[in-house]
Formats: structure tokens, sequence, C-alpha cells
């Protein structure tokens, strides 16, 4: 499961838990440090992409230098 504070950015907190343990020690810290929503999400292994756009314009495509399976 990835946890993540809602008011973020796409990175900024986020957090790969694997087990109720995990998942209640982050959930304490993340509420703690950003006091606000935290959103729980199913985990999908994969790339993470982030895709810039420009009124309309696709700038470029670069996956990101975060590997929450290896965190």
């Amino acid at each position: 499961m990835i946890l993540k504070p809602n008011s973020q950015g796409s990175g900024m907190g986020v957090t790969l838990v694997e087990n109720i343990s995990e998942y209640r020690d982050t959930l304490k810290k993340l509420l703690n440090e950003y006091g606000t929503p935290i959103l729980c999400e199913e985990y999908i292994q994969g790339i993470d992409v982030t895709v810039p756009m420009l009124e309309n314009c696709l700038l470029y495509t670069s996956p990101s230098p975060r590997d929450y399976a290896a965190s």
C-alpha cells in the first residue's frame, strides 16, 4: 500500500508500507509531519513516469528517479 499526504506534490511524503505495523507507524508520522488527510492507495508495481505539459504540448517524458519497491 502507498501512503501519501493529500496536500503535497507527487513525491513528497510518499511511502510504501508492507504490513499493518508499518501502516500504523507511517500514518502517524505523516499526520504529525503534514497535518493533512493521508491518501491510501493500492501499490501497483511498475515505473513512475513524469509527463509535463504546457498548453497541450508534451515537453518531455522521463521515468521518475524514485523506486518505491527499493525504498
